[in-house]
């Protein structure tokens, strides 16, 4: 309804030189139409009675597919498979899968704790070329991409501080093609004080030499000029290096070895651990 042409919208960008990934998630509005299809076939999770339970989210209160029904994963298949084939769309950003929207005695398919269901939601998404997710559980290893829990806008609150130590540990505990959270933090909206535009700057320059960069705002549109070239110039860095993200990339596909490492990780014994 949006976009009256998609597929040339698409079209154009990948003649830009870019790939087009899709933001999807297991939620299911109790109050869309295709609630009605989904709850027929016993595609949701339910309690114990066969009745879909509700959920809370970031967008209110919904359903959420049972993934570890075969029916259920084949219909999700269907459709980002129609996505791709129609419009050209290259991959998905596979969102939610948290385990607290999940539940240990949920009514589903194939019994499993909440946990489990997360990495049933990894393992249907790890299907697809492009991929990324940001929840994930026993699922290191795996050719998927784990972006950091979203951030807030904050210097020292979950923020900017927790970018670097939660990256290293992401890759050490398996996940090494590691995402951080996008620039500025993915909460920036829901900041509880204004905008920072050094704050911003600053977190772009942490996150140039990572394997993954992500905008939570048009730069040129929040920032200041002179603040909106330092932005540029760490992106471009950032660009510089694709070819060596690339080749740690294919090394962390033979051995499992993350790409952005502890200084520990990279010279033992040598007293970086402290």
């Amino acid at each position: 309804r949006k976009i009256s042409d998609p597929k040339a919208l698409i079209d154009r960008l990948h003649a830009l030189g870019f790939r087009v990934m899709l933001w999807v998630s297991p939620i299911v509005s109790s109050a869309g139409w295709r609630f009605k299809e989904l709850r027929t076939q016993k595609f949701l999770c339910a309690d114990r009675a066969g009745n879909p339970v509700l959920r809370k989210w970031w967008s209110g209160t919904s359903c959420v597919m049972d993934l570890t029904n075969p029916a259920c994963a084949a219909w999700f298949h269907e459709k980002l498979k129609y996505a791709m084939d129609t419009y050209g769309v290259d991959g998905f950003k596979f969102d939610a899968g948290d385990a607290y929207f999940y539940a240990d005695d949920d009514a589903i398919y194939q019994p499993m704790s909440a946990r489990e269901q997360t990495a049933a939601f990894n393992a249907f998404g790890a299907a697809y070329s492009f991929n990324e997710f940001r929840a994930a559980w026993k699922f290191g290893g795996q050719p998927i991409v784990a972006r950091l829990h979203d951030k807030y806008h904050s210097w020292d609150h979950f923020g900017l501080n927790t970018l670097i130590p939660h990256t290293v540990a992401q890759g050490l505990a398996g996940y090494a093609y590691c995402c951080p959270d996008m620039v500025g933090g993915g909460m920036i909206s829901d900041a509880d004080k204004a905008f920072d535009p050094e704050l911003f700057v600053r977190w772009t320059e942490a996150n140039a030499l990572m394997a993954m960069m992500q905008l939570s705002a048009a730069p040129w549109r929040v920032l200041p000029a002179e603040y909106y070239g330092i932005v540029r110039k760490y992106i471009r860095l950032h660009e510089s290096f694709g070819a060596q993200i690339y080749a740690l990339a294919q090394h962390a596909a033979q051995t499992g070895e993350p790409i952005v490492r502890h200084m520990s990780y990279e010279f033992p014994g040598e007293g970086f651990e402290t």
